[in-house]
C-alpha cells in the first residue's frame, strides 16, 4: 500500500495532511518463468514415412506473472521430422502466472530417418507482460522416447500347390 504525508509552510503559517484520501495498493508478483514439465506422445513405436503422429508439449509458468507464448518447437537427436503445428496460437496466448498449457503437433517421420532410439524435447519462449522480458527454456522435465523403425515388409519365400491341376477344378489348397 501507497500513502503519503505532506507539510508546508506558507507564510508562517503550517499545513499537513497525514493520509492520502486514497491510497494505492500494488501487488509485487515475481517474474513469468518458464518450465517444460513433459513431452508426450501415445506412441513408443514409429514407423519411418509414418505421419499424423500426435506429439503434445506441456508448458507451466512458475512465476507469478503472466506470460504470452511467442512459440514452442520440439527438439530431437537422430530423427528426421515434419512439424505441423496445432495450437494454441503464439503471439496470443497467455499463460497465467502459476498456470500450464499444453502445445500440440502433428508428426511426420521421413522416410530417410535413421533407425532406433530418439529423445524428443523442446524448446519454448514467451514474453512477460508486466516487464516485456523475454524468458526462455530450452530442455524439457521428461523428454517422450520414440523408437523409429523401418516399415514392415512382406517377402514371399515359397508357394506349395499341387503338382497336378485339371480345367475348372476349384479348392485347390495353396499354401503361402
Amino acid at each position: 500500500t501507497l500513502d503519503s504525508v505532506a507539510t508546508a509552510t506558507y507564510n508562517a503559517l503550517n499545513f499537513s495532511d497525514n493520509g492520502a484520501q486514497y491510497p494505492l495498493t500494488w501487488t509485487v508478483k515475481s517474474k513469468a518463468t518458464l518450465k517444460i514439465d513433459k513431452v508426450f506422445s501415445t506412441k513408443t513405436e514409429v514407423t519411418k514415412g509414418q505421419s499424423g503422429l500426435p506429439l503434445s508439449v506441456y508448458i507451466s509458468n512458475t512465476g507469478e506473472a503472466d506470460c504470452i507464448l511467442e512459440y514452442v518447437y520440439p527438439n530431437w537427436e537422430v530423427g528426421i521430422y515434419t512439424l505441423t503445428y496445432i495450437g494454441p496460437a503464439t503471439g496470443t496466448t497467455v499463460i497465467p502466472g502459476k498456470g500450464s498449457i499444453v502445445a500440440t503437433f502433428s508428426v511426420s517421420i521421413s522416410a530417410r530417418s535413421e533407425s532406433g532410439s530418439d529423445t524428443i524435447g523442446a524448446t519454448a519462449s514467451a514474453t512477460n507482460i508486466l516487464s516485456g522480458e523475454l524468458v526462455e527454456i530450452t530442455s524439457a522435465e521428461i523428454p517422450h522416447i520414440w523408437i523409429i523403425q523401418n516399415p514392415a515388409s512382406l517377402v514371399l519365400t515359397e508357394v506349395i500347390a499341387s503338382s497336378t491341376v485339371y480345367r475348372g477344378q476349384k479348392n485347390n489348397a495353396v499354401i503361402l
